[in-house]
This record gives C-alpha cells, structure tokens and sequence, in this order.
C-alpha cells in the first residue's frame, strides 16, 4: 500500500495533492533529435519537484514515470532519475538484514502503486521515516513490473553529516565494512550496458576533500568497494543527486580519475557530461506551496 497520511500531520507539504501532471521539456533541439536513438535519456528535474526532505511523496509523484515515458515515446533509452525521486513512509527500521528487507517490502509496496511507463528505469527511490529522517535511500532497477529486492537495488552507504541515520551506513558500521548483500546491485545490467551506480554523496567520498580527510576505517572500506565495483570500467556511472548545490558538487566529482566510462550525471546541465549517446530532458511542476 502506498503512504497514507492523516490530519494529525499538520507539517505534511503534501497534504491535499494528488498525483500532479508533468510538464516535460527537451533541453535542446539536440537532445530531441537524438532521444529515438539514445541509450540514456537523463532528467534534469526541478529542484523543487516531489524534493521534500523527509516527507514521502509518492502520491504526488504517482504518475510521474508514466508521463515522462509517454512525452519520450518509442525509444531504447534507459531513464535515469534524480535521487529520491520517489518517496515513501517507512517505519524507523533496525540497520540489520531484517530491517533492511521490510525497508525494501514497503518501498515495494509503494512502487506497486505508481504508473510506470514504457521504458527500462534507474530510479531514485527513497524511504523516510514521517517528517524525521529519510533513512533508506536506493536507486533501483525497473523493467516492467518489478520486485525490489538486493540484487536490483542499490544501496546508499556514505551519509553526509545530517544522515547519521542512513540504514546503509549503519549496516556498514555495525559489519566494520561492506556488508556482501549490500555489494550486489553497485554494478547494474541495462540495456544501455553497465551502470555503477553512486547513491547521491556516494560519490563524494572520491571528492578532494575526503581524499585529503578521510580516515575512518569504514569509510575506507565504502570507497574501496566502489572503487572494486569500477573494474572493469562501467559504460557509465550514475550520479543521482537532489539539488542544485548537489548538482554542482555531482558535476565536479573527480569520478573521472577512477573510472572513464560514457558519465551519465542525471541533474547536470554541464555540456561536458553529454555525448551522443545521451539525451537530456527537464521535466517539472507546480510545487506544493510549503516549497514556494
């Protein structure tokens, strides 16, 4: 079943919203002409469209995958959201295997009442504890009606300072190191080809200032797995993040420097990441008032 919320949740910024329409856009007559052919077709998504901290919004996002696939039309691509795309309650689960599957069971649940489209999907899709914290974030793997589960859904492992919460890194802490279940959907098969994905500030940890810092020994360990899981090269990294000041920080990741595949950053506009391979397409809303 997907969130539900009551009249008790006065703070809620959805309240009220049903699923909003989408208005898509290509970002040049470039990107238009190359979308039949692409292999990717990446969303540069308002900032803010559906980004609602630790508030589910699976509602008002329920035919979002619908009408992005249906303005793209017939094409082989792969879509690759932003992060958090999708957002649905979860309960405040243990950092243990057990926690981490009913995490997984209900974000399931809430995928099974959104409208997908047409096409194959690398989908941010996030579960927050109501108005608290949003302690499971993943980009999971789409084609048709899917199942969620470790092997098609990656899991994010490095918090930024806020997300002490983060049911992965939690995981990691407690295992003193990369859990194996939480290994095997980094790389992912598309029809695009491979793709490594990099939860939001995954990729920071390959930023200078981590390089230069970190010395924590699991944080070690979270950046020698995903410098394990780029070898071989993937056709491209996803990089999923939020906001604008993530998108800066996403588009200037050194990633270049371990890896050199096709870049894919979903909310980048920087000319420097597309090729023709990749297709950009904005899409947006009117946002909830709470965002105004």
């Amino acid at each position: 079943m997907a969130s539900t919320h009551t009249s008790v949740d006065s703070d809620y910024p959805f309240a009220g919203y049903g699923p909003q329409p989408v208005r898509c856009q290509w970002l040049s007559e470039e990107d238009a002409a190359r979308a039949p052919t692409a292999e990717v077709v990446r969303l540069v998504v308002d900032d803010q469209r559906g980004h609602s901290e630790a508030w589910a919004n699976d509602r008002y996002q329920a035919h979002f995958l619908r009408e992005v696939s249906k303005f793209i039309g017939p094409s082989p691509a792969v879509v690759m959201t932003d992060a958090g795309c999708i957002k649905a309650r979860i309960a405040d689960h243990s950092a243990t295997m057990a926690g981490l599957t009913a995490g997984l069971r209900q974000l399931n649940d809430a995928l099974a009442s959104t409208a997908l489209g047409e096409h194959e999907v690398l989908l941010g899709l996030d579960g927050c504890v109501h108005g608290q914290a949003t302690n499971l974030q993943t980009v999971t793997h789409i084609r048709g009606r899917t199942t969620l589960s470790l092997d098609n859904t990656g899991i994010k492992l490095h918090p930024t300072a806020e997300e002490q919460s983060l049911i992965g890194s939690r995981m990691c802490r407690e295992a003193e190191g990369v859990p194996d279940e939480l290994k095997a959907a980094r790389r992912i098969r598309t029809a695009a080809g491979t793709v490594l994905v990099l939860v939001c500030n995954d990729a920071a940890i390959f930023g200078a200032r981590s390089r230069a810092n970190l010395r924590d020994d699991v944080g070690l360990a979270i950046r020698e797995h995903f410098t394990q899981a780029a070898d071989p090269p993937p056709d491209y990294i996803l990089l999923p993040p939020t906001s604008n000041g993530s998108r800066r920080r996403m588009a200037s990741c050194p990633e270049r420097r371990f890896v050199r595949p096709r870049l894919t950053c979903t909310n980048s506009r920087d000319p420097r990441l597309s090729s023709r391979r990749v297709a950009r397409l904005r899409a947006w809303a009117r946002s909830p008032k709470a965002f105004r």
